[in-house]
């Protein structure tokens, strides 16, 4: 998925997420990548494209997107899964900085204060769902900070002193 205007927007204004699908209620844990039951994209209310108002967009889920514009019938698990293998395959052949340009683009820099009221004020009052919550436990349980990266031999004495 390339972004826009409008996902550049959605994010200055709510956060880089998580946030509610617009249709579902579920957790939409980032934008664009594979089409799977965490990703999302940015749907214009109007289906005007044109209009990037923040009132005229909101996030959902790819197959909620889709459900939403076939008729408002929902996708099978098979479905997904299939749609999910496509935009892998799709994805496998981009360069790195073209598939990852959306992940990175908060990396390193953080939202005004401001920005973090508003987000906090657009969150209030908004219920997760009980499957929503474990996922959110398990993601954030352990130090993931060094995930596949390895110690070399200097810091490990410096550590063991």
């Amino acid at each position: 998925m390339t972004g826009g205007p409008h996902i550049t927007k959605w994010i200055v204004t709510n956060g880089d997420g998580p946030w509610l699908c617009g249709r579902c209620g579920e957790l939409i844990l980032t934008l664009g990548g594979s089409v799977s039951s965490e990703m999302g994209i940015i749907h214009h209310v109007d289906e005007d494209t044109s209009n990037n108002d923040i009132a005229n967009l909101r996030a959902m889920h790819h197959a909620c997107h889709i459900a939403y514009h076939n008729g408002k019938r929902i996708i099978s698990e098979e479905t997904r899964q299939k749609m999910s293998a496509a935009q892998k395959q799709r994805r496998a052949n981009e360069p790195p900085e073209i598939r990852d340009k959306f992940v990175r683009s908060m990396t390193g820099k953080t939202h005004t204060e401001e920005t973090r009221q508003k987000i906090s004020a657009s969150n209030k009052g908004k219920t997760i769902s009980e499957a929503t919550r474990k996922k959110l436990a398990e993601a954030s349980r352990g130090n993931k900070n060094m995930v596949g990266r390895t110690v070399s031999e200097e810091p490990r004495r410096k550590i063991a002193e």
